[in-house]
């Protein structure tokens, strides 16, 4: 009623809001026993209009982009959805791998577009000695598969981690180690 026509509603919440403002409305004090308890029952969502695809659509975009802020919150939040019936399990699963997975490519891509010229330029060429980057790629590219796995675990670690892998390993070494978890590639 609420969602399709609310006009019906109005004189009802009009007369309450009046009712309310002067002070004779009634309160879980002096309400009837029996309308206390019908107040603490759960609401029953089962007449709720299904969301439409427009409302799925923001719905799962919402939480991909969510996912770049906290990934945490942003599966809680699914999960909620989830619970109280306003998205399907794979849709919200869904959402958050898209989100997930869309912001670890664009930490890799971070790392790619920096790359290795702006450790050339300064402050990054004070900051690094000649071999140490080829030394982190030898490293990493042993490590990679349990470095990277370790990273999603670690606060704080993922962003440098990520873009430390595009650094010094090329994406498809990398496809290789989280699909394969084997080490020993070559550095660049």
């Amino acid at each position: 009623m609420v969602f399709q026509d609310p006009r019906p509603l109005v004189p009802f919440l009009t007369d309450f809001l009046n009712r309310v403002e002067a002070g004779h409305a009634l309160t879980r004090a002096t309400a009837a026993p029996a309308r206390v308890a019908l107040a603490s029952q759960p609401m029953d969502t089962s007449h709720s209009p299904r969301p439409g695809f427009v409302t799925i659509a923001v719905m799962l975009i919402s939480l991909a982009l969510a996912t770049f802020l906290s990934e945490d919150l942003a599966c809680i939040t699914a999960g909620v959805l989830v619970a109280e019936g306003h998205m399907s399990l794979p849709l919200a699963v869904l959402a958050c791998f898209l989100g997930i997975f869309v912001g670890d490519m664009l930490l890799f891509l971070i790392g790619r577009w920096i790359g290795r010229p702006a450790m050339a330029r300064a402050p990054l060429r004070w900051l690094i000695r000649p071999g140490s980057l080829d030394d982190a790629s030898a490293w990493l590219s042993r490590n990679g598969a349990v470095t990277i796995f370790a990273s999603r675990f670690v606060p704080g670690t993922r962003l440098p981690t990520y873009v430390a892998a595009e650094f010094c390993i090329r994406p498809q070494e990398i496809c290789r180690i989280l699909l394969t978890g084997s080490g020993g590639v070559g550095h660049r």
